[in-house]
């Protein structure tokens, strides 16, 4: 069937759409504010469902599953919340089923941490057909019987893998009725990632404009020209221009105040978001991560510049 895309903006409750179209008939592409969440304890960063029912988030991201170049089987930690005998991560199961039911896209996101120097043989194919099996493909795996909307690859200038070949991978496992979201998340001033550009295939791109001085505010001048003028080069490449583009900040100051390109929020809502916006391919603003959003409000103040919206990809039965 001939497909046709609609774009709309839906303010919450995202229930309105959702009641009466079903996955065969369209997907939203969600843009507003992502978060990581995972790598805290309950207390630090609240519970998965917890983060989802704040109602300040679009996409949330699970870190980290850390791949081995060896070809291993790829290992999971959460051991903030949940992976020991008497707490076994299939608890997140309901939890990661009531982010969904709220229309709220979760991410399970790899490449952070990537052990080994020498990558085997097929290791690519290998790990992508493991995070379809255990993450995408509702069969029992470390987080239960999961069908997780999207995988995210934190590079980090990683060159040990061709993230390439598992971003071509990945999406070969998409179906019409099961589409699968593949994003990145590279530092501003990351030199190694045009290859994965290159595919096409990327649905949304977090960029990290944080622990580099090169494209980050100046908290020591409270100047915005290179984290303006690095998010303009980001937005400009033609190969982006199919996919949402977040600003990615932290959530707070942290231990280095002046080094990590933290912005203060009013000054985010007065002097940044106004340009960033303007991009068409604007997605949002990322958030590293929950645990210092939880300590600064940082979503809380954003929130109502930076509104939940979606892009609705729909066939033609579409009732619009």
């Amino acid at each position: 069937m001939a497909t046709k895309t609609q774009t709309l903006i839906l303010l919450f409750p995202l229930f309105t759409l959702s009641s009466f179209i079903n996955s065969s008939q369209a997907d939203c592409t969600p843009r507003g504010i992502s978060v990581y969440w995972g790598q805290s304890s309950d207390s630090e960063e609240g519970t998965l469902e917890e983060t989802c029912k704040s109602g300040n988030y679009s996409i949330v991201m699970i870190q980290y599953l850390t791949v081995y170049a060896s070809g291993r089987d790829p290992t999971f930690n959460l051991a903030g919340h949940c992976g020991s005998q008497d707490k076994p991560c299939t608890i997140l199961e309901s939890q990661i089923q009531t982010c969904q039911s709220l229309n709220i896209k979760v991410f399970l996101s790899i490449g952070r941490d990537v052990v080994g120097i020498i990558p085997a043989r097929g290791v690519e194919n290998k790990t992508a057909s493991f995070i379809f099996d255990n993450f995408l493909s509702g069969k029992a795996g470390p987080l239960g019987n999961v069908t997780l909307d999207g995988v995210n690859i934190f590079t980090v200038n990683n060159l040990i893998l061709q993230w390439d070949v598992i971003i071509r991978a990945l999406h070969s496992y998409a179906t019409p009725q099961k589409k699968i979201y593949l994003s990145a998340s590279p530092q501003c001033s990351d030199l190694f990632f045009q290859r994965d550009i290159n595919t096409g295939l990327l649905d949304y791109i977090f960029v990290q404009f944080y622990s580099n001085p090169a494209c980050q505010y100046d908290r020591i001048l409270l100047n915005s020209t290179l984290l303006l003028k690095s998010w303009k080069l980001w937005i400009s490449k033609p190969e982006l221009s199919n996919a949402l583009v977040f600003m990615g900040l932290p959530a707070s100051p942290g231990g280095l105040i002046l080094s990590n390109g933290f912005i203060e929020a009013d000054v985010l809502r007065r002097d940044t978001l106004p340009t960033v916006q303007q991009a068409f391919n604007y997605g949002g603003i990322m958030l590293y991560d929950k645990a210092a959003d939880n300590k600064t409000k940082y979503s809380d103040a954003i929130k109502d510049s930076v509104p939940k919206s979606c892009t609705c990809f729909c066939d033609e039965s579409f009732p619009f």
